[in-house]
Formats: structure tokens, C-alpha cells, sequence
């Protein structure tokens, strides 16, 4: 079986996260996720963060 290289699908990733991003409406940002202590806010920053560390 061939290795997949994950690596390669982040750019992808990348913008499909960015446009759901965009698409919320200010509400949004405050609504709960399955993380019980996040807010949608929370778990974007947190993405987010990590995007922009590489």
C-alpha cells in the first residue's frame, strides 16, 4: 500500500476552512461545539493558530 502524504491536503483544507469562516454570520461565533468549553470562536482561533505557526 502506498504512504499518504497528508501534508498535501492541508492546502486544500486550508481554504475550504477559510470559506466556512467567512460564511458564518456574527451569532455564530458564540455557538456551542461538541468540545464542551469551546465556541465556535474558540475552535477556529485554535485552528487558526496552528495554520499560522507553520
Amino acid at each position: 500500500m502506498a504512504p499518504v502524504f497528508l501534508v498535501d491536503l492541508f492546502p486544500g483544507l486550508h481554504i475550504q476552512l477559510m470559506t466556512l469562516l467567512r460564511s458564518l454570520r456574527p451569532a455564530d461565533w458564540g455557538r456551542p461545539t461538541a468540545c464542551a468549553l469551546w465556541s465556535v470562536k474558540d475552535i477556529a482561533a485554535h485552528l487558526l493558530d496552528g495554520s499560522l505557526r507553520r
